[in-house]
């Protein structure tokens, strides 16, 4: 009986170890009404821990907004007209959630975090040439690869 707690324990263990590399160790997720410039408002992060414990240097969540250019250019063989968007990053801010701490196994958290993007003077706009896209990513800072959000498109309005 000793000897399948071992092996229960190693794989446990393994579990553990390949979560830390992947990034599976937790679901995080983002809830948040669309955002303005001219007043603060609230994103919640959402975690989600799954079999093992996380040792969080921190928890985060960062603000980003791009904007797209169209450039038209002239293909010279077909004469047809290429359009091309050029992405750049023109706005990039982090806010901590939460500071160093453990994250229980199996248990939920929700950090509020208020966001206030006075400073961008971004907000989320389609144009036929140009537009910006403002997007939130939130994630846990710990050892191995960071389980995350991925990014998420919001409306940011004046």
């Amino acid at each position: 009986m000793n000897y399948l707690k071992s092996i229960m324990g190693l794989f446990s263990k393994l579990k553990s170890v390949v979560n830390s590399v992947t990034g599976g160790g937790a679901v995080v997720s983002l809830g948040y009404e669309e955002g303005s410039i001219s007043s603060p408002f609230i994103v919640n992060v959402l975690v989600e821990v799954k079999d093992a414990d996380i040792d969080a240097a921190n928890v985060y969540l960062k603000y980003r907004a791009f904007e797209e250019l169209l450039n038209k250019n002239m293909d010279e063989e077909t004469g047809e007209v290429i359009e091309d968007w050029e992405v750049g990053e023109v706005y990039d801010k982090t806010f901590e959630a939460a500071g160093g701490q453990v994250l229980k196994a199996g248990e939920k958290y929700n950090f509020e975090v208020e966001l206030d993007l006075a400073d961008s003077n971004l907000v989320s706009f389609q144009g036929e040439e140009r537009r910006v896209k403002c997007t939130l990513y939130a994630g846990i800072d710990c050892s191995g690869n960071d389980p995350d959000s991925g990014s998420k498109i919001i409306n940011v309005s004046v």
